[in-house]
């Protein structure tokens, strides 16, 4: 049994994998082939790593300023609520929806674990609907700075196993066809797929993908000049590294005001929320002298 036809049974190893794999074994190359592989899914894991210890921290605040908001609502604010009961003056607006919220969490405590298995059961609906899958993709694509991060890294994806299809002899419209399976993103995958279909139509690579509009001139003039110079492999490869390499300095970039960004709007909430019910209590003493 051959090597690709063993890893395409297994879970997570999608067709544009198994390609790869299978293009190795007839080319000679499977150990160049696996090593690119194993670094391609070492970028992504330590990609992951760094956007989720980048998240720890303001996900500790988040959870801190929960545990805060559950203490006024069901501690302070029923405390303060018969101050204002025998008087003329209102309740603060804060201290009205600390009041209701508190309200809700004492005597309907079900109601926030059943709202968070209607969102789980909404998240897999929606995952599992082409429709839905097709709005989000294009939502996702379409929100500034994030957008552009996903459609860096999908392209990349797909330029570098291009590449190697390429370069182990896979025909050019074979090749496209199953590089255009790294993209998840149904908008993408739409785009990959017209160029497949350009190609099959006689067109050249450089004059599908400029069709596409989803690549950089950096890419298209990249591409140009390997088709005039048959060399198509290296070039895409050279583009896919070039990519590569502006996402994960932008990826770091973002990461590194991630933090402070998020820890600050994190604690102009909390720190609006004090301040509020400090005032609250301050005015107490006005409705004293009432």
């Amino acid at each position: 049994r051959l090597i690709a036809e063993a890893f395409a049974g297994l879970p997570g190893i999608t067709s544009d994998v198994a390609a790869l794999l299978a293009s190795g074994e007839r080319s000679g190359k499977m150990a160049y082939i696996c090593q690119r592989l194993a670094d391609t899914y070492e970028a992504t894991a330590k990609r992951r790593a760094a956007i989720i210890e980048a998240l720890a921290y303001p996900a500790f605040l988040l959870l801190v300023m929960s545990g805060a908001l559950v203490i006024l609502a069901t501690v302070l604010v029923p405390a303060l609520e018969p101050i204002f009961e025998g008087s003329s003056a209102p309740k603060p607006f804060t201290m009205t929806m600390l009041s209701a919220f508190g309200t809700v969490f004492r005597d309907y405590p079900f109601v926030f674990p059943l709202a968070a298995v209607l969102g789980l059961l909404g998240w897999l609906f929606l995952s599992r609907s082409t429709g839905a899958r097709k709005r989000l993709s294009h939502w996702l694509l379409n929100i500034p700075l994030i957008g552009a991060l996903v459609r860096d890294a999908v392209i990349a994806r797909y330029l570098e196993t291009l590449a190697l299809l390429l370069g182990n002899g896979v025909a050019m419209t074979e090749a496209l066809g199953l590089a255009a399976n790294v993209s998840r993103q149904s908008s993408l995958a739409a785009s990959f797929a017209a160029i497949e279909e350009t190609v099959a139509n006689g067109a050249r690579l450089h004059g599908a993908i400029v069709k596409a509009g989803i690549f950089d001139n950096a890419t298209m003039s990249l591409v140009s000049l390997g088709e005039e110079a048959n060399a198509l492999p290296v070039v895409l490869d050279r583009a896919a590294k070039m990519l590569q390499l502006t996402l994960t300095r932008r990826i770091d970039t973002v990461l590194k005001l991630l933090t402070p960004a998020l820890t600050i709007s994190l604690g102009f909430l909390v720190g609006s929320l004090v301040i509020s019910v400090m005032t609250t209590i301050l005015s107490i003493n006005d409705l004293a002298l009432q």
